[in-house]
């Protein structure tokens, strides 16, 4: 079989099954272990394919560049803890790496094809976050922006900050004497 023939093989059942083993090549290409990692290393270097950090029984899946998602078929492979930390990420979107357990941080820097990290400068700082891998970096510095703006809220004017001042003196008067009109009822 030439090598044109075989890259094609692979491609069309990589299109068709999602992320491939070593193992899936070899039973498609009636071939040993050995030779059909070689051939998908060797797509990989041209390529063709990307090998995912995420291994099954110690193999790495390759996939098209164009279908990472389909590595979601294999989240059930994951550690439980993993699985958690992973689902956690996905409804988030975003995550702040020195706001999250050690278990966590750890977990996320192991979730590669999954967990992408970008940095944020606060000040002179590089704060260090992690987006699920089908938030653009983009869209998650986008997502921050609200949550430091609404933070960083501070009266402009005189009026505001007087406004601010007298609310919590009326409760208190009211609460004073909503008291005082109920003792003398009594």
């Amino acid at each position: 079989m030439t090598g044109i023939e075989y890259r094609e093989k692979i491609l069309s059942f990589c299109k068709q099954k999602g992320p491939l083993l070593p193992s899936d090549v070899a039973k498609l290409l009636k071939t040993d272990t050995l030779r059909a990692g070689a051939m998908l290393s060797e797509m990989t270097e041209n390529k063709l394919l990307i090998i995912s950090s995420l291994k099954i029984g110690g193999s790495p899946l390759y996939y098209l560049p164009d279908q990472p998602e389909k590595l979601e078929l294999f989240i059930g492979k994951l550690k439980d803890k993993d699985r958690g930390t992973l689902e956690s990420l996905r409804q988030n979107k975003i995550m702040k790496d020195s706001g999250l357990d050690l278990f966590t941080r750890f977990s996320l820097r192991q979730l590669k094809d999954f967990a992408k990290p970008f940095h944020v400068m606060k000040g002179e700082e590089a704060e260090l976050f992690w987006r699920f891998y089908t938030v653009s970096e983009k869209d998650a510095v986008e997502i921050l922006k609200p949550k430091k703006q609404a933070e960083q809220i501070v009266p402009t004017s005189k009026e505001e900050r007087k406004i601010e001042k007298k609310m919590p003196l009326e409760r208190k008067k009211t609460a004073v004497s909503d008291s005082l009109m109920q003792r003398a009822r009594a």
